[in-house]
């Protein structure tokens, strides 16, 4: 990420291409594999594409990001292959940076919140 942050002013593009490798490294400290085994053994590798929509199939916090990460997978793919403007590579930080706060320092909603409180007793539920 670092990488990607310092080459925004120099390189848009490897800057996208460091933004796409940040989302694959996400998914390998999330447990999110790789590989997948073939039908008649062996194994065969996972396109980003593949390995964010099985994230979000294991874990609840990937699934809420997933539109976040898939972003990231094309602005990386469009760095590769053309040339991207700074917009898009803005747009990109501020994804990433999202879908970290969202996995790994989450805040709950005020719902959920509110919830706790009614569950340990201290707001009043109405009695009938």
């Amino acid at each position: 990420l670092r990488q990607a942050s310092s080459a925004f002013w120099n390189s848009p593009e490897s800057c996208a291409e460091r933004l796409r490798s940040t989302v694959e490294l996400l998914l390998d400290d999330q447990g999110i594999p790789r590989n997948a085994r073939k039908a008649k053994g062996g194994l065969r590798h996972l396109v980003l594409a593949e390995r964010i929509e099985r994230a979000g199939e294991k874990n609840r916090r990937l699934r809420d990001v997933s539109d976040f990460l898939s972003s990231i997978r094309l602005f990386g793919n469009a760095g590769t292959h053309a040339t991207v403007d700074d917009e898009i590579i803005a747009e990109g930080l501020q994804f990433i940076q999202e879908a970290l706060f969202r996995v790994y320092d989450p805040k709950p909603s005020v719902q959920e919140l509110a919830a706790k409180r009614v569950k340990m007793g201290k707001r009043a539920v109405p009695k009938k």
